[in-house]
């Protein structure tokens, strides 16, 4: 399956849902949404629950790795492969879609992916202010 083939994944409108907890997820996220001139991408924190009415992701699962739901097929998509249906809507970095699909192909792109992933810091909202001093544990999850 080069590009999606019979998933009109080219054209159809995508949910992400992503760790709105997590900086750099925050920060990709921004920045995809900027370069997404189609208006083909809505992204979604999973954190706020509201957003995970009528998905069957767990909590748990959504924490290890980004997710996309195609929403004309509803096929959903996780990790590095999540990120390569994101990248082949986008334009400007639809050619990074060859080297995710490739690396995703002979086994190497989740295991990138989850490497990255589990060395992520994450910082609950609320539970932190301008004084704040989170020690390193509590801040990096571990998966």
């Amino acid at each position: 399956m080069i590009l999606g083939k019979g998933d009109n994944m080219v054209v159809s409108r995508i949910e992400v849902y992503y760790d709105g907890w997590c900086p750099v997820c925050t920060s990709i996220m921004k920045k995809i949404n900027k370069l997404d001139w189609f208006n083909l991408i809505q992204m979604q924190s999973f954190r706020e629950d509201t957003h995970l009415q009528g998905i069957e992701i767990s909590k748990s699962n959504l924490e290890k790795r980004i997710h996309v739901r195609n929403m004309k097929t509803e096929k959903i998509y996780s990790g590095i492969d999540a990120f390569a249906v994101m990248l082949i809507r986008i334009p400007v970095l639809c050619l990074l879609w060859f080297p995710l699909k490739f690396l995703s192909i002979v086994g190497l792109g989740n295991y990138i992916y989850d490497f990255i992933a589990k060395r992520r810091i994450v910082i609950p909202v609320g539970h932190c202010n301008v004084d704040c001093q989170i020690d390193k544990d509590t801040r990096q999850q571990k998966h």
